[in-house]
């Protein structure tokens, strides 16, 4: 038999940049700092051979590896990759051991999971997003069993076809990796990437919080793209001309590359000669086709009938395929199944997966091709057979069989199945594949019971994951159908569902009515758990309003409900609104010591939404009551201490409103553009409108007042307040800055003649005065000064002042206004709330000048500007050269400050002498290996040993003086200016050992501290480091071990704490070193190897 040749590029062309950041990663999360990479690029260009790479280097360290891959298929199983990655672990390990070790967690993860359920109900939760939580941390407690004992790397293949409860729970692990050993590798196809797809908004976040690192994989140039064909080929060169065609027709796709050249092969456009050598016909006589499609098609044309019959059944299967349904599906005898498998794999179009009898496409594209090949009829035939095959087997996922059922054009037959996958969904948290689950099988549904109960989760599942807008009419639907058969508790539940709906999209005077209704059905009936959540709703309506009345009796007849009831979550949720009313109505250490109270209750009774929400609602209140500026930041770190995603936009929400009140504009500008961005994307059109009054006063502060203006919203009595409110202080803020005056005021007469609730609301009471002080409106502002009721002295008090200040300085009494504005100022900066001190120490410098006190009014004009200067609080800064300007006030220009570290720059390098940290580095057994490798695999090794070398040298500011085949030497300081640079060198050696060790390289290293004489010493020369302290650094070398660091005394005296802080132990010695008369005292880290 003659064996059919292949176009696979044996080594890694084009991607060391990459794969050195994928190391760095890996190495990271096996040293307890775990993390989150997305890897993007068009198909084709290399990801998944990237991961293979990454697989490789985790094994040789001994971390457990686990993968799987989405599907595209238009209903897809929720947490799919992860169902595939941990039912492959958990096949081969004692699942006994795993279960005790996961302890309570095993009860949250056992729908997934059946062999690790612990028997136990779960935990049944007020919200469905909590229980999603506790399955959140379940599935990480899980991973973490194989990450515990020796690191893992878990690869998510093809993320673009990811479920949406996959997508979210990657998201969920960004925050939540951070000290555990494990690393994730997401992969996703850029170019399915369109503005809308459900992907964008995440990794978009991704990128701009830094919470996952995201990498791009660009096409290969023309030079890479030789080296590809001389590796495949096995040849020195390859003809200009012949690259520069293969580039233009690859378009620099590795993949493409491949299938062309594996095409040429076999339609004898390259071929061997008698002597064995490669030859290719005149590049005017290729018949290479352009489409990577075209190319796999040919392939298949020209295989056996009955082998090209068991391809095109396979890519039925999807892009993974199991040996024994394949052969039930293809019907023929296993011989021959057999044999089209070996002859697919031969032709680069499937490869064995990881487990026994299970094989894949060896790429997304191939299947494609294979699949849109067949005929609609054939298409739909072998389906139906797949369906019939998955109904036999005991373990066959329902899912997996509607899908076959769909694809077949059988809806009928489908729908029961797709009822109980939508079921598992739910149970499962799985919300958007729910909802689509549901949706898909709502028009075959006539029972009326059952139509209202698909509506009615229909419903829940849009609103557990954010879409309001998708949940409303379905919720509305539910009422009507319930109502219409007489079920009064489900229309009950239905109307909370759709009063939420209607909330969440700024409708809050239906959301109140739905809630009116549900609570008029529930009472009669007497105390439940749905009556105490009513009361909640309603509560909250009323704190949200500012109408504390209603807030705090609502949340104490929750409290009581739910007693009577037997549950504690709506008590213990209730808590949040009755510490958050009685704190506006100046009881506020009680209400404190409620949410608090709420707070520890759910936080250790894992009921997260609750803990959350008592910490947001202490942000968002604490801004008035409870917290001052620097308090804010234990508050958010608890917050981000959550494993939280019940208001995902929560915490970057609250960090940018603490941002914008410390004076950090810029960091506030980005954090709150991401909100908005991603709450629109949502549909959840409340949170964009606060998010987008929020963005709108950093826009203004920024001095960017042309963007701030789109963000513009006209305002009503009618408005909640809560919203009233923020939309308020914004246009005022806006139009003061802007010049236009009358309508700030009219905005500000829009509050006060709204109600009396704005007088604690200080922050808005401040903006108010200051819009009609500007319109001459004296009457007015002073009017409005005296309504303020202060609840809270400390955080409240220096608000009142400044307000005050503002009328007594318009009235002309610059002498009052200045005790009360500097009182303001000093409280304020001790606050460090620096966006109001600017505003206080603005008008103090105006009191000041007025008073003849220009050298005072210039210290408050330069102190403004040093604050705006820290944290881009550009308007500001313009005031104040404006207000010195129109006085002729002579302002200090500040100099900004570089913290850069100094790298070495080898062109700028004088010659001289130095102080200096010198590492050699060494591959031990290096002689060995190349006895025992083939030539090319030490190549490669090498190759990737200086390249990190090269790479963790560098990052560190040091300079590579040589490489010498398996060894390496640098200079640290040779610029003469670092301090640190000890501990630089020691860390280079320990980042070169840790990645030499990915590829099975032992290093032993050698670090000294001493002068040396640093320069070029011809011209055109390298820098050289000339002295002892380099013989010494390379003698240290030799003495120490594989994965030994051997330290000079100077070396370890500098180094030792940094030694200390890591836990690593340093042993003493004296060593005999060639060149030296005596001993010499040496420190000897021993590393794990």
């Amino acid at each position: 038999m003659v064996m059919v040749e292949r176009a696979l590029c044996p080594v890694l062309v084009g991607r060391a940049e990459e794969l050195s950041i994928l190391e760095d990663a890996l190495l990271a999360a096996n040293r307890g700092q775990g993390s989150v990479v997305a890897l993007a690029g068009d198909a084709g260009l290399g990801k998944t051979r990237l991961a293979t790479e990454l697989e490789h280097r985790a094994r040789a360290i001994g971390a457990e590896v686990l993968s799987g891959g989405c599907s595209e298929a238009d209903l897809s199983l929720p947490y799919l990759p992860l169902l595939e990655a941990i039912g492959n672990f958990l096949a081969g390990t004692d699942v006994a051991t795993v279960r005790a070790r996961l302890g309570s967690a095993g009860r949250e993860i056992g729908q997934l999971f059946p062999q690790l359920d612990t028997g136990d109900t779960p935990t049944q939760d007020v919200e469905s997003a909590q229980a999603k939580l506790r399955l959140f941390e379940a599935m990480i407690a899980l991973l973490r069993v194989p990450a515990d004992d020796r690191g893992l790397l878990l690869i998510v293949e093809d993320l673009h076809w990811a479920d949406a409860s996959t997508r979210e729970m990657l998201d969920y692990m960004t925050r939540r990796l951070r000290q555990t050993r494990i690393m994730v590798l997401a992969t996703y196809r850029r170019d399915e990437m369109h503005r809308k797809h459900p992907l964008a908004p995440i990794v978009q976040g991704w990128r701009r919080s830094g919470s996952a690192k995201v990498i791009e994989l660009e096409p290969l140039d023309g030079p890479q793209i030789e080296s590809m064909v001389r590796a495949i080929f096995d040849v020195n060169e390859v003809s200009e001309e012949f690259r520069d065609f293969l580039h233009e027709r690859s378009e620099g796709n590795p993949f493409v590359l491949e299938e062309m050249l594996k095409e040429a092969i076999d339609s004898g456009d390259v071929y061997r000669s008698e002597s064995g050598e490669w030859e290719r016909k005149d590049l005017a006589q290729l018949a290479i086709p352009r489409s990577v499609s075209d190319n796999i098609l040919a392939r298949v044309e020209r295989m056996d009938p009955d082998h090209a019959d068991v391809l095109r059944a396979a890519a039925i299967l999807g892009p993974q395929l199991d040996y024994d349904i394949l052969l039930a599906l293809t019907g023929t005898q296993e011989n021959v199944v057999q044999a089209a498998l070996t002859a697919c794999v031969q032709q680069q179009l499937i490869v064995p997966a990881d487990r026994t009898g299970v094989y894949r496409f060896r790429h997304a594209l191939t299947r494609e091709a294979v699949y849109e090949d067949l005929i609609l009829p054939r298409r739909q035939q072998l389906h139906a057979r797949a369906a019939e095959i998955l109904a036999a087997l005991p373990d066959a996922r329902p899912l997996a069989i509607a899908n076959h059922l769909f694809a077949a054009g059988k809806n009928e037959a489908a729908v029961p199945l797709a009822l109980r996958a939508a079921d598992e969904a739910m149970n499962a948290f799985a919300y958007p594949e729910a909802s689509v689950l549901y949706e898909r099988v709502l028009e075959h549904v006539a029972d009326a019971t059952t139509r209202a109960h698909v509506l009615a989760t229909l419903a829940n599942a849009y609103l557990s994951h954010s879409e309001a807008g998708r949940a409303r009419p379905y919720a509305e639907e539910a009422v009507r159908v319930y109502t219409s058969i007489g079920d009064h508790p489900g229309e009950a539940r239905a109307r909370l569902w759709l009063g939420r709906a209607c909330w969440e999209q700024s409708d809050v005077a239906r959301a109140k009515q739905e809630y009116e209704k549900a609570r008029e059905i529930l009472e009669a009936a007497g105390p439940s758990e749905d009556l105490a959540n009513t009361y909640v709703r309603l509560s909250g309506l009323g704190v949200f309003d500012f109408d504390n009345d209603m807030g705090r009796t609502l949340a104490e007849k929750a409290i009581a409900t739910a007693e009577a009831a037997g549950v504690d979550q709506p008590r213990v949720w209730a808590y949040n609104f009755l510490g958050c009313a009685l704190g506006f109505e100046g009881k506020v250490e009680e209400g404190l010591d409620y949410l608090e109270r709420s707070y520890r209750e759910a936080l250790e009774r894992g009921w997260y939404f609750i803990a959350s929400n008592a910490l947001h609602n202490l942000l968002a209140g604490g801004s008035e009551v409870f917290l001052m500026a620097k308090q804010m930041p234990e508050v958010l770190d608890r917050l981000t201490a959550l494993p939280l995603t019940v208001w995902p936009e929560g915490i970057p929400f609250r960090i940018g409103f603490n941002q914008f009140s410390l004076g950090r504009i810029d960091e506030a500008l980005l954090t709150i553009q991401g909100v908005v961005e991603r709450t629109r994307i949502a549909g959840a059109s409340t949170v964009t409108q606060w998010a987008e009054a929020n963005l709108m006063v950093a826009l203004t502060e920024a001095g960017r007042l042309d963007d701030a203006r789109l963000y513009l919203h006209r305002i009503d009595p009618d408005m909640e307040r809560q919203e009233l409110a923020l939309d308020a202080r914004a246009g005022i803020d806006f139009s003061v800055a802007a010049g236009e005056f009358e309508r700030a005021a009219e905005f500000a007469r829009t509050v006060r003649d709204s109600g009396p609730w704005h007088r604690k609301m200080f922050y808005l009471l401040s903006s108010c005065v200051q819009a009609l002080v500007a319109t001459g409106a004296l009457d007015e502002a002073e009017a409005m000064a005296a309504e303020a009721h202060v609840v809270h002295e400390r955080s409240q008090g220096p608000h009142r002042d400044m307000i005050r200040g503002t009328v007594t300085l318009a009235r002309g009494d610059s002498s009052g206004a200045r005790d009360l504005l500097q009182r303001a100022a000093d409280a304020f900066e001790k606050a460090a709330y620096s966006i109001y001190e600017m505003r206080a120490r603005l008008k103090l410098a105006e009191a000041s000048i007025a008073l003849g006190d220009r050298g005072a009014a210039q210290d408050q004009l330069e102190t403004v500007i040093k604050r705006g200067l820290e944290g881009g609080a550009h308007l500001r800064i313009a005031q104040a050269r404006d207000l010195a300007e129109q006085h002729g006030l002579t302002l200090t220009v500040l100099p900004q400050v570089s913290t850069e570290i100094v790298a070495a720059d080898a062109d700028l390098i004088e010659t001289g002498e130095r102080l200096v940290s010198i590492l050699f580095a060494d591959v031990r057994g290096y002689t060995a290996m190349t006895n025992e490798r083939p030539p090319a695999d030490m190549v490669d090794r090498i190759g990737s040993f200086h390249r990190w070398a090269q790479q963790e040298i560098d990052k560190r500011g040091g300079l590579v003086d040589k490489f010498a085949g398996d060894a390496v030497m640098a200079t640290f300081n040779v610029s003469g200016r670092a301090i640190d640079h000890a501990e630089r060198a020691l860390e280079a050696g320990m980042a070169l050992q840790d990645k030499a060790a990915l590829m099975g390289l032992p290093v032993g290293v050698g670090v000294a501290v001493g002068a040396a004489v640093v320069g070029r010493f011809a011209d055109g020369a390298n820098v050289s480091v000339l002295g002892e302290t380099t013989n010494l650094a390379a003698r240290l070398q030799s003495s120490a071990g594989a994965q030994e660091m051997a330290l000079s005394e100077e070396a370890y005296r500098r180094t030792k704490a940094f030694l200390e802080q890591r836990g690593l132990v340093a042993d003493q010695v004296s060593v005999e070193l060639k060149g030296f008369d005596d001993p010499v005292t040496a420190y000897i880290v021993r590393r794990a190897r």
